[in-house]
């Protein structure tokens, strides 16, 4: 009889990391293609030293440098590009080690973090202005951990969103107006918008005070751009003898005189890329295509430093509408879902943005590669911003939640889950695939920190073998905290629904986005308090399992 061993865990996790480190090699052209009579084509692979070696931490995939691939050197395998497409792969940071003399070696580092999922919806109300926040921060999106990713257009400085149809291209253009808009007023900062989709996506922000010109056809397109390069060059003769950029501008000539920040927003730059029809300009005829690029590629270069930002998007990332030219000048670009591996390659110079869900993106800013979930806006959530900015009652921001604050709040949820659910209990497993727990987002390792939590304040018994834990009785002090009041509400009085009394249905709902049943619903008897649970008494426990001990006991009893 055959036996099979079981694997541990990390080295079946090694043992994929290395195959698609191999696969994404081979696909980089790190590899040899031969043909030969007898074989046929002969492909020859990276190698890798067996055994691998994992630890919780990381895992080291050492190469085989005395097999390497004809053509292939150490030098390639060091090159940044070759790091950032593995990282892309792997899901997780992969860095190189290289030791020379008698006992070095080559070997690829795969980081192993402890971080969530990426999480697959975000509301734009959840960003959370930094502080200290730049006058130009836009909001891209959340990544691993719940992280949010801000950036300040004065840094990027422009900005190119491409990606196939109905991915979150118009959505991401709509957060990042409207967090402009609402951070700015229109003196410090212009409009200047283009909707090539015939005025359907941005026909929310034409009476929007910001807003300076906005167009809706193409072959009125290079005319707005050709009025900003006149711009740029005063605003350039202007700043040539006081300041290197606008913001030093504007310190020495004082809020008087400052010159404003001009955003300039293209949407579906593809229509006019495209379009081959004649145009009368500068006393010239010119194809649209051509005067289009040309602008852009002028203002891109140049219109940074006298405050001059683009932001263009487009459905049809191909070479012919993201030119070589505009790729250059745009060193940050932003690629959601794509039809195709060369669609991605176009954008971010990497193939992993085809078959992204939706909302889902690779950012690439300069040299660094990062997924990250953009913010969902709805078109009542554009039109009610919209309104607010015109009325100058601008939406209040949100405030970042604390780490005890959180921890606290899923605390909360958690114990009254257990209540409701489990009679008590606080079974790990079943906790994770409880159905509101999933959609509160808590992964199993954090599952495990919020029992040891509790297990450390006496709220939990302590784990005994494959025996769950359960809630003992709280204190008055950890009621306030954990009890039916929540502790989401402890943490922020100013919340809704402030009665003591209100169920944690509430904090259900808060958390999980959609109305939670009462407990008694979900179990068909009422739920106990959880001052009314206790630890089960011996006798109970006693005669749970007749283990030998116990009817020793019982005997001695009798």
């Amino acid at each position: 009889m055959w036996f099979f061993r079981k694997r541990h865990p990390l080295e079946l996790a090694a043992e994929s990391a290395a195959n698609v480190i191999q696969h994404q090699l081979t696909r980089l052209n790190l590899a040899y293609r031969a043909k030969s009579k007898q074989h046929g084509d002969v492909l020859q692979q990276v190698e890798f030293v067996q055994p691998l070696i994992a630890t919780p931490h990381e895992i080291r995939i050492e190469v085989d440098v005395l097999r390497l691939p004809r053509g292939v050197s150490i030098t390639d395998l060091r090159k940044p590009e070759v790091c950032e497409t593995l990282a892309a792969a792997c899901k997780y940071p992969v860095r190189t080690d290289h030791k020379k003399g008698k006992n070095g070696g080559f070997w690829f580092v795969v980081e192993l973090q402890e971080r969530s999922a990426i999480p697959r919806l975000v509301r734009f109300a959840e960003m959370a202005l930094p502080p200290n926040a730049p006058p130009l921060a836009l909001p891209i999106g959340v990544g691993v951990n719940g992280a949010q990713q801000w950036e300040d257009l004065r840094d990027l400085p422009h900005l190119l969103i491409a990606g196939a149809t109905k991915q979150g291209k118009s959505v991401m253009v709509n957060a990042l107006l409207c967090q402009l808009a609402a951070r700015l007023p229109p003196e410090r900062l212009r409009l200047y918008l283009c909707d090539l989709k015939g005025g359907m996506e941005l026909a929310f922000y034409e009476d929007l005070p910001h807003v300076a010109q906005f167009v809706t056809r193409a072959d009125a397109l290079p005319a707005m751009l050709k009025q900003l390069q006149e711009e740029m060059e005063r605003r350039t003769v202007l700043m040539r003898k006081k300041a290197r950029d606008i913001d030093g501008y504007n310190y020495q000539v004082g809020k008087e005189k400052a010159l404003p920040y001009l955003v300039v927003v293209v949407d579906e730059i593809a229509n006019a890329m495209l379009s081959s029809d004649k145009i009368q300009l500068n006393g010239e005829k010119r194809s649209i295509s051509s005067a289009t690029e040309a602008l852009l590629a002028d203002l891109a270069a140049r219109a940074r430093a006298v405050g001059i930002h683009l932001i263009i998007s487009t459905q049809r990332p191909s070479v012919d509408v993201v030119t070589g030219l505009i790729k250059a000048n745009f060193p940050c670009r932003i690629a959601f879902g794509t039809a195709s591996e060369v669609d991605s390659r176009v954008i971010v110079d990497d193939s992993s943005a085809h078959g992204l869900s939706r909302g889902r993106m690779r950012f690439r800013r300069n040299m660094e590669l990062i997924e990250l979930q953009a913010p969902l806006l709805t078109d009542k959530d554009v039109r009610d911003r919209v309104a607010a900015i015109c009325t100058g009652a601008a939406p209040a921001e949100a405030t970042p939640e604390s780490a005890e604050d959180k921890a606290r709040r899923e605390c909360a949820l958690l114990l009254q889950v257990a209540m409701a659910d489990f009679g008590g209990k606080f079974p790990i497993k079943e906790l994770f695939r409880h159905p509101t727990i999933q959609r509160a987002k808590i992964g199993m390792h954090r599952l495990e920190e919020l029992a040891q939590r509790l297990e450390a304040e006496k709220i939990l018994s302590k784990a005994i073998a494959h025996r769950p834990r359960r809630i003992r009785a709280l204190s008055q002090q950890q009621q306030a905290i954990y009890g039916q009041r929540g502790a989401w509400r402890v943490a922020h009085e100013s919340a809704t629904n402030p009665d003591p009394a209100a169920p944690i249905t509430d904090e259900i709902d808060q958390l999980t986005g959609e109305e939670a049943p009462a407990l008694d619903q979900l179990t068909g008897e009422e739920a106990p308090a959880l001052d009314q649970v206790d630890q089960e008494p011996a006798d109970q426990a006693d005669q749970a399992a007749p283990t030998p001990a116990r009817r020793w006991r019982r005997a001695r009893a009798a």
